[in-house]
């Protein structure tokens, strides 16, 4: 079983994956920004994989971590090499000669980011992609166990309206503690920081 600390970093990922996939939607040229953010979401990945497997090397590149794994996963190694080769070479035109891709090359990068976390996430880590949830980035453990029990309840097979009521009930509880532990967490001796930047603090 994967540890907290691991499974939360796993989230940031997944958040910034899917953060890549709206920007990959916005119209030209504001997509072009999705190709860096693909990028982060796979080199984060990639460290992440190389530590929990204790591979690596000195002065890693980006397509040196497919050496690095060569033979050491099922199947042989990491997929979509030379797609993520592409991806890279995009990266750098945009990054530092600021060439932008054209919406086709987006859709592409969008389609092999996606076929390299749902090939790879299982082969290093043992877990779907799909199955990372945003839920392992809340920090308030108990508002990050209520949020699952809410969706254990939502996806249980044959759920009902009744079901589906007290999972939003769960939400609901879980969003008042977390705004709650938000303003305690921010508070001063003269009030918490929100009330004090709208001239809500106390009054002399």
């Amino acid at each position: 079983m994967l540890s907290e600390v691991l499974m939360r970093r796993l989230a940031f990922i997944r958040y910034l994956y899917k953060l890549g996939l709206e920007q990959s939607k916005q119209p030209e040229p504001l997509s072009s920004v999705s190709v860096l953010t693909f990028h982060d979401s796979a080199e984060l990945f990639l460290q992440l994989a190389a530590e929990y497997r204790d591979k690596g090397k000195k002065d890693m590149t980006f397509m040196g971590y497919w050496e690095v794994f060569e033979g050491k996963l099922d199947g042989g190694g990491l997929t979509q090499k030379e797609s993520m080769r592409r991806l890279n070479t995009t990266r750098v035109a945009v990054k530092h000669y600021g060439n932008l891709p054209s919406k086709i090359d987006i859709e592409a990068h969008r389609a092999t980011i996606t076929n390299f976390f749902e090939d790879n996430t299982n082969l290093i880590f043992g877990v779907e992609f799909s199955s990372i949830s945003m839920i392992d980035l809340v920090s308030v453990e108990d508002v990050r166990k209520s949020l699952i029990e809410a969706t254990t309840t939502f996806n249980k097979e044959g759920s009902s309206e009744k079901d589906y009521r007290e999972a939003m009930g769960i939400i609901a509880v879980s969003y008042h503690k977390l705004i709650k532990e938000h303003h305690r967490r921010n508070s001063t001796p003269f009030g918490s920081i929100y009330n004090l930047k709208f001239g809500k603090g106390v009054r002399g």
